[in-house]
């Protein structure tokens, strides 16, 4: 394994919910912010893990300029682009790394550090602080405001517990109990992966509705304001619902939409409710593809070779790209021109293969899943398979198979389960959606 994926995977603490903590520090969520289509909101899947729990998606800087724009028509010192005040320290425990106080600091700065130290999204807090207090947009903000900015232990009718007040105390509690939803187990009443009860209202008569949440985010976002909005509050789109409708989690997508773009990822082919959309965002924020140039990923197509090449060479490089070298490519088929022959070159030099026996490497021939297993192997250094099975785990895959080692070292690894009908399906094109998810489970598992 190379050194920059031993940092980048330290960087992302091994752990699900901060499994975007890039090296870059501000890669946007998507390519542009959109006004919400509401007939898009998904009560179960309101925002992906991977976009929730990425600190790094905007800056300092990032976030001043955007409290600059969105503040155009504020001026003076309570205006939030240019409110200033002081944070007391706080200590680092499992939820987040701490908080040392810095003197008298920008709203920004204070995000930023935030984001930074609980894992979390500052566009996330940006929109909390707009649909609690309207925040970023509000022109006549006052001291009050700003000391539940965040609305986290405080009502509408009555004080903040002292020690929950004030806008640094109300952006880094808030922050670290998103944390605390998905490691504290205690908070097990919303059950990811399952279907939920969630009412729509806090007035009971108002009933409940059956919702299957898709992931801990979102479980957040309910234990947080635990209210999906009813059918009257998602066609009022921005406005009015009816008696039972409720406005919190509907207004956290809208906003974040209206903002920052698909709150599922960076993709427009790529809904916040499919399968891998964690795994294909952190693809894209590991900048191991851009997708294409309409701003589709294209999940279920298949991996071309040559487009293999390119993601490995990006995941081994912390994303970056090959200069050019003026190296024949050794293939007969790929020329000094070809887009991807830096990539190639380096693929063959590290012993992932060796192309074909008439010489050539078919670039634009689709990767298989049993040649997936051996590049994934190989990139791995080719650790030892001991014991291997005398009954194979796939129904498919014969012991005697050319890659039967390289297949079972997947599947011990927890790189694929195959399919639920006990079948790898090795002859079979590897999907761009499945290579997301092999590369993610490969840095994750530190192979």
């Amino acid at each position: 394994m190379s050194s920059s994926r031993v940092s980048r995977r330290r960087a992302a603490g091994l752990s699900l919910v901060a499994l975007i903590v890039t090296l870059l520090t501000s890669v946007g969520v998507a390519t542009a912010a959109q006004a919400a289509d509401m007939s898009k909101f998904q009560p179960g899947n309101i925002i992906s893990d991977a976009v929730f729990f990425n600190p790094n998606t905007m800056g300092q800087n990032e976030i001043q300029n955007f409290l600059d724009q969105k503040g155009t028509a504020c001026s003076g010192s309570m205006c939030l682009k240019n409110y200033e005040t002081t944070v007391p320290s706080k200590a680092a425990d499992a939820y987040c790394s701490g908080y040392a106080t810095g003197g008298t600091e920008t709203a920004a700065r204070i995000i930023d550090r935030v984001a930074k130290s609980c894992t979390i999204n500052p566009q996330v807090l940006l929109v909390i602080l707009q649909k609690e207090q309207g925040l970023v947009t509000k022109t006549n903000a006052t001291e009050a405001v700003y000391t539940k900015a965040m609305g986290f232990r405080c009502t509408d009718s009555a004080a903040c517990e002292p020690q929950y007040a004030g806008f640094g105390n109300q952006v880094y509690h808030a922050a670290r109990r998103f944390q605390e939803y998905t490691k504290n187990p205690s908070f097990n009443w919303i059950k990811v992966g399952q279907v939920n009860q969630i009412r729509y209202h806090p007035n009971e008569a108002c009933g409940t509705a059956p919702v299957h949440i898709a992931n801990q985010a979102t479980a957040g976002l309910y234990y947080y304001t635990p209210y999906q909005p009813n059918a009257a509050a998602i066609q009022a789109g921005a406005g009015t619902g009816d008696a039972c409708s409720s406005y919190g989690n509907r207004n956290f997508y809208r906003y974040f939409t209206d903002w920052f773009g698909n709150p599922g990822g960076p993709f427009t082919d790529v809904p916040p409710w499919h399968t891998f959309v964690s795994q294909i965002t952190w693809l894209s924020q590991q900048k191991i593809t851009s997708g294409y140039a309409d701003g589709s990923f294209r999940p279920g197509q298949p991996v071309l070779r040559e487009q293999m090449a390119a993601f490995l060479y990006r995941f081994e490089h912390d994303g970056a790209n090959p200069t050019a070298s003026g190296q024949p490519s050794g293939f007969t088929d790929v020329s000094s021109q070809h887009v991807f022959k830096e990539h190639i070159v380096w693929l063959a030099g590290s012993d992932i293969t060796t192309g074909y026996a008439d010489g050539s490497f078919r670039p634009g021939q689709p990767v298989l899943r049993e040649q997936m297993a051996a590049f994934l192997y190989r990139l791995a250094g080719s650790p030892p398979v001991t014991d291997l099975p005398t009954t194979s785990p796939f129904k498919d895959v014969s012991t005697q198979h050319e890659f039967y080692k390289e297949i079972v070292w997947m599947s011990r690894t927890g790189v694929t389960t195959g399919y639920d009908d006990g079948s790898f399906r090795p002859g079979q094109p590897v999907l761009r959606e499945q290579m997301a998810a092999f590369l993610y489970r490969v840095d994750q598992e530190g192979l």
